[in-house]
């Protein structure tokens, strides 16, 4: 396995926040007592750390990281309380990612993702993120191989693996920067349209559509799909 390649899908776990990094600035057991005593004090309540994607360009920074918060409050409910203390706009896309995943049920609630995903320190970290983090650089080989997709199922497990073209006659619809995504295989092809749409700076009016085997599975009113899968704009 080419090792390149491995350390560029470990480059693009976004919960691996190479330059945060709250758990680089103090050790497990330092960690582990910190939790111990918050829960001690506060039992009713979650501690988590909740830090920006070191790749992120286009949403500020919070003020702090470390947060407590009520068990019974939402992802919902936590993404409005970010989205208000980081003052962005409401058309400015934001996403909560736990555990490589950005796409959880918003109606989950903080003990119920604390549960599933906390970790053994004790915190529940969260990345956030605009839409960028769904894309990753295409720097790897350009024939994409069989060995290169079970790696990235290997590590990505509820991931989905894309290849992204335009149609090679498509003359109004602008080229993508980049055309390899990597997206949660709970995303829907209305969502996957409208982050293609917004990384296209494309007007209201302009029309896009994403095929897979020339079927249409979705459109605005061109893109082709590809188990890798290959999307053309046609």
């Amino acid at each position: 396995m080419d090792l390149n390649f491995i350390t560029t899908l470990i480059k693009h776990d976004v919960n691996h926040n190479v330059k945060q990094c709250f758990k680089s600035k103090k050790s497990y057991a330092t960690r582990k007592e910190e939790v111990m005593a918050i829960k001690s004090k506060f039992p009713n309540k979650i501690p988590l750390i909740i830090e920006r994607y070191h790749k992120e360009r286009n949403l500020p920074a919070l003020d702090k990281s470390k947060f407590l918060v009520p068990e019974d409050i939402t992802m919902s409910q936590f993404l409005v309380i970010i989205r208000n203390r980081i003052k962005i706009k409401p058309n400015q896309a934001l996403y909560l990612i736990i555990n490589n995943r950005s796409m959880l049920s918003m109606s989950l609630t903080m003990a119920q993702a604390y549960e599933n995903y906390g970790d053994e320190d004790g915190f529940l970290y969260i990345t956030y993120a605009s839409q960028e983090v769904f894309g990753y650089q295409d720097d790897m080989t350009e024939k994409t191989s069989n060995l290169e997709v079970e790696a990235i199922r290997h590590r990505f497990p509820n991931k989905v693996p894309l290849y992204v073209e335009r149609y090679s006659r498509e003359r109004e619809v602008p080229a993508l920067g980049r055309n390899k995504f990597l997206v949660p295989q709970e995303l829907t092809m209305s969502q996957f349209l409208y982050i293609i749409r917004t990384k296209m700076k494309l007007r209201e009016s302009q029309a896009l559509y994403l095929l897979v085997n020339d079927k249409v599975l979705a459109s605005h009113t061109g893109l082709r799909v590809n188990p890798y899968g290959k999307f053309h704009q046609g």
